[in-house]
């Protein structure tokens, strides 16, 4: 393989053939990042908009987004939710006076209508703001504009346009949620989702039985340290007797 990296610089790397199958899911010739990743980012904060009180999967929560550039005017939306937000938009406040770097680690890639964003994912993403590391400090001396550019407080966007959900996240949103009395009692066809927790598990053998892998002849359960022929003893535990293949605790199949 040659790789590239955002300088345009290459490098040839070589996998191991007993591993190319580990790999070979996500190596892509002209790819890019996976939404099922998460990723680092850092950027100049551009834009920003008021905390907001949102609905999101039947909870309030709170909801700040912004808009960050990197050294090439390259923006990218970012949407924070949670404590997290609040705690951002009190910092930035604090620091509106000065030129802000605002450096995400373990956020979420999300994709809508072809365009991309990224969020925070819940107790895992950490933010921080003008961090003391060579790479920020690098990235404000070298590489933003020399002019004070002034952040422009914005008005937010409909939900719809800025959460920019997983097909599997906006599902939970637009499916009604329903209890297992509600789905007892449906005389039609219809989509929805339950959400609930295991009560028991039913181990009773009822429903399926043991059998040899080999022959598929239903096993027999022997107890009482008692041998079919009678010449031998077994040992304390349950062991199990293939009556085909004449042959104490073979390898095992579940059949229904």
């Amino acid at each position: 393989m040659v790789l590239i990296d955002s300088n345009g610089d290459t490098i040839h790397a070589t996998v191991n053939e007993d591993v190319v199958p580990i790999f070979e899911s996500f190596l892509e010739e002209d790819g890019t990042l996976s939404p099922e990743y998460l990723i680092d980012i850092m950027g100049q904060i551009v834009e920003v908009t008021h905390v907001e009180i949102v609905s999101l999967n039947g909870k309030d929560t709170e909801k700040i987004s912004l808009l960050l550039k990197n050294e090439e005017d390259v923006r990218l939306p970012l949407v924070v939710w949670g404590k997290v937000a609040l705690d951002l938009s009190e910092a930035i406040q604090l620091l509106s006076d000065s030129t802000l770097i605002c450096v995400m680690k373990f956020v979420k890639i999300k994709v809508w209508k072809d365009e991309r964003s990224v969020c925070n994912a819940y107790n895992v993403s950490a933010v921080s703001l003008n961090p003391f590391i060579e790479e920020v400090e690098a990235f404000a001396k070298c590489k933003l504009p020399k002019e004070n550019i002034s952040l422009a407080i914005v008005q937010s966007k409909p939900l719809s346009m800025v959460s920019m959900m997983s097909e599997e996240e906006d599902y939970f949103v637009k499916t009604p949620q329903k209890t297992i009395s509600n789905i007892l009692e449906t005389r039609k066809v219809e989509r929805c989702y339950l959400r609930c927790t295991i009560a028991a598990i039913d181990n009773d053998m009822g429903w399926y039985y043991i059998s040899s892998k080999v022959c598929g002849t239903k096993l027999d359960m022997l107890h009482n340290n008692v041998h079919p022929g009678g010449t031998y003893e077994l040992d304390v535990r349950c062991m199990l007797y293939c009556t085909k293949c004449k042959m104490l605790n073979p390898k095992l199949k579940l059949r229904y």
